[in-house]
This record gives C-alpha cells, structure tokens and sequence, in this order.
C-alpha cells in the first residue's frame, strides 16, 4: 500500500483534483506559468495540506479501492517540453513531490528543438518521482480523426513509450481535451485504465 503524509479517510470522504500544466518560464502566453508562480502553487498545496499523489495512486483509487487522503491532486505536465525539465522538475523535486509527465512522442522521436529527449525522460525517470503517460504520437483532435488514425494515435505512443522508457503507461490524456465516446472505447481497447479531459478556461490565478 503506498504512504502518504497525511492520514487516509474513508473512501467517500476524498476529494482529487488534477492539476494541468504545459509550459514553464516568463512568457507571455496563456499556457506558461512563471518558475515562481509555479513554486507558489506547488507551496500553497503543501500549507494547505492537500496531498500532491501519482496518477497510479488515483487510478488505484478507482479500480483497485486503495484509500486517499481527504484532500489531494494530481500534477499533470502536458507535452514534455524542455520547460518541464528545466523549471518545473527541479522545484518538484525539491519538494519531494510526484507528478506525471503526458508524452506526445512524434516531437521526442523527431527530436524537436523544445521537446525532451528519450534520455532525458530516462533521467527524469530515474529520480522516483515521474511517471508517463501518453499524450498520442502527432497530438491531433481526436474527435475529429478516423478510428483509423486514432488508433494510430493510441498505439504508437504506448509502444514508443513502452521501447524507450521501459514502463507500459497505464493513462491517456487527450490532446486538446478532444474526445466523444467512441475515442473513449478506443482508448479502453488500446489498453489504457484511465483518460484524462481537460474543460474549462485557462487558469490566470
């Protein structure tokens, strides 16, 4: 059973929130937080005792009955830009807390210029604190694709992520929040336990 800083409660009492991020540094576009918003926030969860978990740990919560503690979240990093490595690990790090890298694997295999490598995921990998999920290969609108390609989608990302890394990413998060239900069956046959959407306007605060 993992630990956790706080106590566990009764299953009906916990309450999870995922916590989306893409970018990092001082720039101004709706999808980049500033290194030191970033550690503010992270702060904040701790003063405020709310636990920062796996994504394994949620996924176990829902299929496998595990207990939480009554107030957690969930740190997703959408993308795996550079940014990811050079802001937000270290100020995660140094708080000891987990989070999930979501892997668009075209941009590592074709080693774009702002995307992490294979070797740096390994690394970042290697500290205990990272686990991956995928993000799909191309990071199309899923809604608007073929089974055909969705399927792509779906399975070259976990093979990929499967070859390089070593680890079977067990949730999916949709690109663009772009998904309807026969997205969602596929992602249930590709293997997946879990997709994450994404609703609601950009947070500025």
């Amino acid at each position: 059973a993992p630990s956790f800083k706080q106590a566990v409660v009764s299953r009906e009492r916990t309450r999870i929130v995922v916590l989306e991020y893409h970018d990092f540094g001082n720039v101004d576009r709706p999808s980049c937080v500033s290194p030191d918003s970033f550690k503010a926030q992270l702060d904040w969860l701790t003063e405020n005792k709310i636990e920062v978990v796996r994504t394994s740990n949620v996924i176990d919560f829902y299929t496998r009955d595990i207990e939480l503690p009554e107030r957690v979240a969930v740190v997703m990093i959408d993308d795996a830009l550079t940014s990811a490595k050079n802001h937000a690990f270290p100020a995660l790090k140094a708080r000891g807390m987990p989070f999930t890298l979501a892997v668009n694997t075209a941009p590592v295999e074709m080693a774009h210029e702002d995307a992490l490598s294979w070797a740096d995921l390994k690394t970042m990998l290697e500290s205990g604190l990272v686990e991956i999920a995928s993000h799909s290969h191309k990071h199309g609108h899923m809604a608007n694709l073929t089974d055909f390609e969705n399927n792509r989608e779906l399975n070259v990302s976990k093979a990929l992520i499967e070859e390089k890394l070593g680890v079977v990413p067990r949730a999916f998060v949709y690109p663009f929040g772009s998904v309807n239900p026969t997205v969602q069956k596929l992602t249930e046959l590709a293997g997946y336990e879990v997709g994450f959407d994404a609703l609601g306007p950009v947070a500025t605060s």
